[in-house]
């Protein structure tokens, strides 16, 4: 098997181009026993490749390395990501030394780690400084870490300030007072109250002006507060999703019928110029012609008496096909695009429970 790539790379033909592309196919086609019986397959190019000038050769040569499983080249790994002072390329060298077996560095790389988390950083680097803190965890073994924080309820009451929106303090005022029981006040960033016992209130929710607009409920949660009123009732949800919130502000859209006119527009051009690309293409004219001068022997004079009925069918076809041209057979039945709504308001929901 002649590997293009490889003849590239050995004579230094564009070789980041090359490089990526075979690392491409590795990760898709071809295999690793077609890889290393091409005659120009050689692994001291790749180690050879992770001290050259250009940075992104670096980065998938070593990406490279940690998929041909060569563990002769764990050393050239290694001593290339020391030496390595771009940071976007250090972490390419871990995802590859982790393939193999690096416990001979592991006394080094936690060194690396541990002077990693000390030293300071610019914004620019914080991302790149934050993958390679990653695979370093990873490597030595180190999951995610909290640090444990203790807190112990003052002995006297306090002044507590709960911060939400304007338009949520009566609810959450409402709230405190069915848990705890204890009267609060209404202020400008929410409510305040005096308690002793901070743990009672903590666990209620707030949403202050820069939250999002919306909240998920866990159906986990659900089940608690529900045993907590009745711990011997039995709970058979008829659906398990979670359930998510929308805040609406209570502001007057000034720009809705502008947006709606705008998107109106738009949408008829575009539908227009389809239409017009479509009847083009199949050469519409030539086929309406033949079948006015089959019936009437004079298509000049009687196509347009074609054409317009034509036309007006294409839009009631539409109008039928979205269910919208039978006011009362409309309302019994959704419509495609109403499908359509209902099925993206799905997704947009199911997002939202995953990532809050």
């Amino acid at each position: 098997m002649n590997i293009i790539e490889l003849y590239n790379i050995n004579n230094n033909i564009d070789v980041r181009t090359n490089l990526i592309s075979l690392k491409d196919k590795l990760s898709k086609e071809l295999s690793l026993t077609d890889l290393k019986q091409d005659i120009n397959y050689n692994t001291e190019i790749f180690a050879k490749l992770l001290f050259d000038e250009d940075s992104k050769v670096r980065k998938n040569a070593a990406l490279i390395i940690g998929m041909i499983d060569e563990p002769g080249l764990v050393k050239n790994l290694y001593e290339s990501y020391e030496k390595e002072n771009t940071l976007f390329v250090r972490s390419a060298y871990l995802k590859s030394l982790r393939k193999y077996d690096f416990s001979a560095y592991k006394d080094s790389l936690t060194e690396r780690l541990n002077n990693l988390k000390k030293a300071e950083y610019e914004q620019s680097e914080l991302k790149h400084i934050a993958e390679e803190l990653q695979e370093l965890k990873t490597m030595v073994g180190i999951k995610g870490e909290r640090e444990a924080v203790s807190f112990r309820n003052p002995k006297e009451p306090v002044l507590i300030f709960l911060t939400c929106k304007k338009e949520m303090a009566d609810i959450l005022a409402e709230q405190v007072k069915e848990m705890t029981g204890l009267v609060t006040k209404k202020v400008f960033c929410g409510v305040a109250l005096k308690t002793a016992d901070i743990g009672k209130v903590s666990c209620i929710r707030t949403y202050k002006e820069k939250d999002s607009n919306y909240d998920v409920i866990h159906i986990g949660e659900v089940i608690d507060k529900i045993k907590e009123k009745l711990s011997t009732a039995h709970i058979t949800f008829l659906k398990t999703d979670d359930v998510v919130i929308f805040f609406n502000e209570n502001k007057k859209d000034r720009t809705k019928y502008l947006r709606v006119l705008l998107v109106s527009i738009v949408v008829l051009m575009g539908s227009i110029m389809g239409i017009m690309n479509f009847h083009a293409d199949v050469n519409m004219i030539h086929s309406q012609s033949t079948m006015v001068n089959a019936l009437t022997k004079n298509p000049k004079k009687y196509l347009p008496y074609f054409q317009i009925p034509y036309s007006i069918g294409i839009g009631v076809g539409v109008a039928l096909f979205f269910n919208k041209f039978i006011p009362t057979y409309a309302k019994n039945e959704p419509s495609p695009l109403d499908l359509k709504m209902k099925s993206l308001n799905k997704e947009i929901e199911n997002e939202l429970r995953n990532t809050k």
